[in-house]
């Protein structure tokens, strides 16, 4: 598989702290991600403990990764990292990634927590509901019918780690445009039902501790607290592709596991343009400096599409160019 010039030149950049990569789909972004390990192995890897980490957001994503990179044979610097080299470069999943986080928090705590399923968080959100409605008379919204839609609220509260009512109260509810069959399209700043539906969460948490379970968005909180008090070895390169799926946690967890050197890197891989999770930080519109990262100068964009036709783009376009929501988004 040959690179074009500005793939190359991303590929062969030499490191210089963070940067962000972005490009539509098809225009080869992972296939960026992935030739440039090899690169940043041999040539920015000088010390024992200098490791390069690509994170993926899927395993269906991994296995594509995986593939692709057993495939690309014909650069003279290609190697067989899988075998070989497998101590200095990790491929894998976020979600892996956070779980052996979680499972040392649970073994540096002494606790013994289970991750619950779909069924057994809808069952306890529906009992907190019936306790905390009791406190809030009020609140219509506090209602068994209600109960998927305040999920998604605590579930988003989580995925943005926001830890005190304070902070929900004053924050911008980004990416709920609408609420649909009867609920809010946004929740009010200041107001007595984001006081509610935070008093919803802490209780949904103590009913699942007590049954011995947490859920997922819990179990990133205590994999992120880990690797902020115990990191178990970190990264000299990150590289996140479909970093615009990642929530505020995740993000912060891999800040976390960045170990910062003079030729260190961290890498971000984004299409905003494709982003489709609720939950997520970057694809909503915010700044990377929200992270911690300022991309002014550090951005690189790839325009040659490779996956879709001229015919199938002009017809996509013509469904999509008068959508206002896309029109304003910097990327489209």
């Amino acid at each position: 598989m040959k690179l074009n010039l500005e793939q190359r030149r991303i590929v062969e950049l030499e490191p210089n702290g963070h940067m962000l990569v972005k490009g539509v789909a098809g225009s080869g972004k992972t296939t960026v991600a992935v030739r440039r390990v090899p690169f940043l192995l041999h040539h920015y890897c000088p010390h024992e403990d200098d490791k390069v980490l690509l994170i993926t957001f899927n395993k269906t994503l991994l296995n594509y990764i995986k593939y692709q990179y057993n495939k690309v044979e014909e650069e003279n610097y290609q190697i067989d990292i899988f075998s070989r080299n497998d101590k200095d470069v990790e491929i894998t999943t976020m979600d892996s990634l956070m779980y052996k986080y979680f499972i040392q928090s649970l073994k540096s705590n002494k606790m013994n927590y289970r991750i619950a399923d779909k069924q057994l968080e809808f069952e306890t959100m529906i009992q907190a509901i019936n306790i905390i409605s009791d406190e809030y008379p009020s609140a219509k919204l506090l209602r068994p019918k209600n109960s998927l839609f305040l999920l998604d609220e605590v579930t988003w509260i989580k995925a943005c780690n926001i830890s005190d009512e304070k902070t929900y109260q004053e924050i911008d509810r980004v990416g709920r445009a609408s609420g649909g069959r009867g609920m809010p399209q946004k929740l009010t700043k200041n107001s007595s039902i984001r006081s509610a539906i935070f008093q919803l969460m802490n209780k949904y948490d103590y009913l699942l501790a007590q049954k011995g379970y947490v859920d997922f968005k819990r179990m990133n909180l205590m994999a992120l607290q880990e690797a902020q008090q115990n990191p178990q070895g970190k990264y000299t390169h990150i590289l996140i592709d479909e970093s615009q799926d990642l929530t505020k946690v995740q993000l912060e967890f891999l800040k976390c596991i960045y170990q910062k050197k003079k030729y260190s890197s961290i890498m971000f891989i984004a299409d905003n343009t494709q982003s489709i999770y609720s939950h997520s930080w970057l694809g909503k519109g915010r700044p990377y400096t929200t992270i911690g990262y300022d991309m002014s100068g550090k951005s690189r964009i790839l325009t040659k599409n490779y996956r879709t036709t001229t015919e199938i783009s002009m017809a996509a376009f013509s469904l999509i160019e008068d959508d206002e929501n896309i029109k304003n988004n910097v990327d489209f």
